[in-house]
Parts: C-alpha cells; structure tokens; sequence
C-alpha cells in the first residue's frame, strides 16, 4: 500500500489532518503550507487522490505504463 511521500516521510492521513485543522481545500493550498513531492513527485497523483476521494492508502497506480 501507498501511504506516504516517500521522500519526506510525510504520511498521507498526516496531510489530511493537516487540510482538515487548517481548513485546506486544494493540491495547491496544501503544497504551500506543507514539503512534499519536491523530490521524486510520486506521490502527487496520490495526494490529490487523497483530497478527492478522502482515503489515505491506496494501491499503487500505473504512472506512464510504469507501475510505481
């Protein structure tokens, strides 16, 4: 299961909290208050999983034909 930025060890379920407390609303919002995806960006399509769908582990998606 996916549950993180790898990068930043910043768990998914961390990053909504996060939305929730500071009343967050977008992809974007969040990446200007929080460090994540700056590295491998990875994780990007499954943060805004996250904020769309409200889960915070997912299985991993294919990225480019690529599974990752």
């Amino acid at each position: 299961m996916v549950d993180r930025c790898v990068c930043f060890n910043r768990l998914f379920s961390e990053m909504q909290q996060i939305m929730v407390h500071k009343r967050l609303n977008t992809f974007e919002e969040l990446k200007r208050y929080i460090t994540f995806g700056e590295n491998c960006k990875l994780c990007e399509p499954y943060v805004k999983l996250m904020i769309s769908t409200g889960r915070t582990e997912f299985e991993p998606i294919e990225i480019s034909g690529e599974k990752k």
